[in-house]
């Protein structure tokens, strides 16, 4: 279930949220004061309206690591709308399992940019890019998130980027999921948000 992270003590002036997969979770991070700013600054489109501002993270094996930062951040909320289309209807590429192991998108685009840093990818190396690249839901130079279909089974992965911190080892992990439950969490997360923030704004003289 999508909830706020409690636990440890933690910076009131972010709000924190997760949800969970097998071996894996993913937390949330709102910037309350960025997101009650920005909503005000954009209230020509209503009362309804909500601004969030937010970074992604991957919890796994006790280590917490940046997938997504808020730098120069669009709206997280249009972005969980996203998420929760993909889940209800993940994209496919027919004949993925002879291109790709099951989970190894993110190692693949991993791989890609850095055969294009080093000029040495090929004309192959581009059409599997056109292939896959739609399976991509959002991108950092830090990480990354893929959701997809593999092999009939729906699959949601993360990685942090390869060669972006020197001494660190990337980070890959994925897991199967149901588009019902996962959909339900990521909509209800949506609406908690939104709600807080709301609630940050009214608190405010």
């Amino acid at each position: 279930m999508a909830k706020k992270a409690g636990g440890e003590m933690k910076d009131a002036s972010i709000g924190f949220y997760c949800f969970s997969f097998a071996s894996f979770s993913i937390e949330v991070r709102v910037d309350v004061q960025s997101s009650v700013d920005l909503t005000k600054r954009f209230d020509h489109h209503g009362p309804d309206f909500v601004f969030a501002v937010a970074e992604i993270w991957l919890h796994q094996e006790g280590l917490t690591h940046l997938i997504i930062p808020a730098t120069h951040p669009g709206n997280f909320l249009e972005n969980l709308r996203d998420l929760e289309k993909l889940v209800i209807g993940p994209p496919s590429v027919v004949g993925i399992e002879g291109l790709i192991p099951c989970g190894g998108w993110c190692s693949w685009m991993a791989a890609y940019w850095d055969r294009v840093e080093n000029e040495c990818n090929t004309a192959d190396d581009e059409k599997l890019y056109d292939l896959l690249i739609p399976l991509s839901f959002v991108e950092s130079r830090v990480g990354h998130i893929a959701v997809y279909m593999y092999g009939g089974k729906k699959i949601f992965e993360v990685a942090t980027r390869l060669g972006e911190h020197e001494g660190l080892h990337t980070v890959s992990v994925w897991s199967q999921f149901n588009s019902d439950a996962l959909g339900n969490e990521i909509a209800h997360l949506e609406k908690v948000i939104a709600a807080d923030i709301r609630g940050a704004i009214k608190r405010q003289p």
